[in-house]
């Protein structure tokens, strides 16, 4: 994982640092921190992205109160538990969850509106703006648009890594050419 500075876009690789990291820096994906950049830096503010990763996720979420049905909300429900001291307030209920990360998607602030998009990506809009979090009905709020593209029919590891690689240097590309309408001071 790198980290990216809030103000000034440039990229760092390093361990997270309590304190500091996430006073000056947001984690970014190494595949993808460079179309993060120009973006940022051209005006285009991103809150989520993603390039996508080779190997199944496993990963949690919290919720509040009783679940019924966890595989309805969460595709890939491992395991559901009660929390009893719970790392967000009313949110008791743990979901343990694993899946494929076969996408690659960018979620902007509200307001960003982009003149084109990449080759290959769609876009959401509106509450269908979610980065891909798998639960059902629960639009985050205040997201901008979503650019997205999925890596299909991957035969191995290396072939994924390619794709992804192909992918990056294609959102790149794209950012590069896109116009600059970042505030000057």
């Amino acid at each position: 994982m790198a980290y990216m500075h809030k103000e000034t876009f440039d990229i760092v690789h390093g361990n997270y640092v309590e304190g500091q990291t996430e006073e000056h820096y947001f984690e970014v994906d190494e595949m993808i921190a460079l179309p993060i950049q120009v973006l940022n830096r051209k005006g285009y503010r991103t809150r989520f992205s993603c390039a996508g990763h080779p190997f199944r996720e496993i990963s949690e979420l919290y919720m509040s109160g009783d679940v019924e049905n966890p595989e309805k909300i969460i595709h890939g429900t491992i395991s559901v538990e009660k929390v009893e001291n719970p790392p967000y307030e009313d949110m008791d209920t743990r979901i343990i969850f694993e899946r494929d990360d076969n996408r690659c998607y960018i979620t902007f602030e509200p307001g960003v509106e982009l003149p084109s998009l990449p080759r290959d990506f769609g876009i959401d809009e509106g509450e269908d703006s979610i980065p891909y979090s798998d639960i059902e009905d629960e639009p985050l709020p205040g997201n901008g648009i979503t650019i997205h593209t999925f890596y299909i029919d991957i035969d191995g590891v290396f072939e994924y890594i390619r794709d992804i690689t192909e992918a990056m240097e294609c959102l790149y590309e794209w950012a590069v050419g896109l116009p600059d309408i970042a505030p000057t001071t």
